[in-house]
């Protein structure tokens, strides 16, 4: 019998013809690339958005309590306290002071840096507004811990005061300054723990630079054809 014909053998491309659709495979990853770097940027614009307003509650809280203790507060007519006195008005003075700050930062910079993002000139906007609020985070954040700090400093104050002017022996006013002292030290102490367990592991290198198949990628070297990378000074 005769013996089948053999299949003809596939036909590879050509180098010149493998180029186009590497090309196009290298657009196509990079514009993927690209995408899903402008969604984490927004996805975390909206993250910082949220910090920012749990930061303005908290230190509108502690400032309204500040201004109120400052303008209602009666101080018992002794020099007996001259020292507590002044302990209280300095730390509802700064509790007031670092929470305004924070409201008023705050408020500019959630409504600034989405206007810039929304805005802007394309993922470029939002790289910045992003580079800004995380920046500005921070200060914020410490506002907002020395206005709760030295809240709870004043509130210890003017506590110790009150009850100190009950009855003539200092029982009272003992036991009420050892709870309060007790319950400044665990708030701050827990806090500090908490902080610690919560530190962030920088497993990320730089603002936009990851590691995948054992390489550094650079994110920003992605949108060289689309307008160059952010100014490194915009954040400043």
């Amino acid at each position: 019998s005769d013996a089948e014909p053999s299949a003809p053998a596939e036909r590879q491309p050509s180098p010149a013809e493998r180029q186009p659709m590497l090309s196009a495979s290298r657009d196509l990853i990079v514009a993927g690339a690209r995408k899903e770097a402008v969604e984490l940027r927004k996805h975390e614009l909206d993250v910082l958005t949220e910090r920012f307003g749990a930061m303005i509650g908290v230190a509108s809280i502690t400032a309204g309590f500040a201004f109120s203790g400052i303008i209602e507060f009666e101080p018992p007519e002794t020099d007996m306290y001259d020292g507590l006195l002044g302990v209280f008005y300095a730390a509802a003075g700064l509790a007031l002071s670092a929470g305004l700050y924070v409201v008023a930062v705050g408020t500019l910079l959630i409504n600034a840096g989405n206007r810039l993002a929304l805005s802007g000139d394309g993922h470029r906007s939002v790289d910045r507004a992003v580079a800004v609020l995380r920046k500005s985070f921070r200060t914020v954040l410490f506002a907002g811990g020395v206005s709760v700090a030295s809240m709870l400093i004043a509130a210890a104050a003017v506590v110790f005061v009150k009850a100190a002017s009950v009855g003539e022996d200092h029982a009272v006013s003992s036991t009420v300054a050892a709870i309060v002292l007790v319950s400044l030290v665990f708030t701050f102490a827990h806090g500090a723990t908490l902080m610690r367990k919560l530190r962030v592991v920088h497993q990320v290198h730089g603002d936009v630079v990851v590691s995948a198949d054992g390489q550094q990628v650079n994110l920003e070297d992605l949108s060289v054809r689309t307008g160059g990378p952010v100014d490194a000074h915009s954040a400043g």
